[in-house]
């Protein structure tokens, strides 16, 4: 499987992200890469490099770093994996006014899993999912059967 971690290099907890990851993809298997929207400067990748040696060597991938809006980027790149970790970073309320929260925009349009940690450590001893189904829903059986099988995997 293929994971792709999302870090803000202008976000002071983008380690603490990768490093929430890195159990998930150990239970799934495969390798990380991290992406960075932003700026195509040799210092952003040189960040991205540092970040990259906090992912065991076995599950390293690569680095992506590409301009554009973060959102639409990040939605392109969800077609080539498997699962997005992504940050749980708010903008301020006049970023989300101006240009709303790139979080909830990629959970609404996004083509693979999206999880975002939310806790330095699971405090309850065991995984839980909490699944959103609307049960006069089209899909709402496929959703099911695919939380299942995450559920399972973690």
């Amino acid at each position: 499987m293929r994971s792709l971690v999302g870090v803000d290099l202008q976000a002071p907890y983008h380690e603490w992200v990768v490093e929430r990851a890195i159990p998930l993809v150990q239970l799934i298997g495969g390798h990380v890469d991290i992406g960075f929207v932003g700026p195509e400067e040799e210092e952003s990748r040189r960040r991205l490099e540092t970040i990259m040696a906090l992912v065991p060597e076995h599950q390293r991938g690569e680095v992506r770093l590409e301009s554009g809006g973060a959102s639409q980027k990040l939605v392109e790149w969800s077609d080539d994996y498997d699962l997005l970790v992504l940050g749980p970073r708010e903008p301020s309320a006049i970023q989300r006014v101006l240009r709303g929260a790139v979080v909830q925009r990629v959970l609404k349009v996004a083509r693979c899993a999206v999880i975002i940690p939310r806790q330095v450590e699971h405090l309850r001893g065991r995984w839980k999912c909490l699944v959103g189904v609307d049960i006069h829903g089209k899909y709402c059986q496929d959703v099911v059967a695919m939380a299942a099988g995450w559920a399972q995997t973690f």
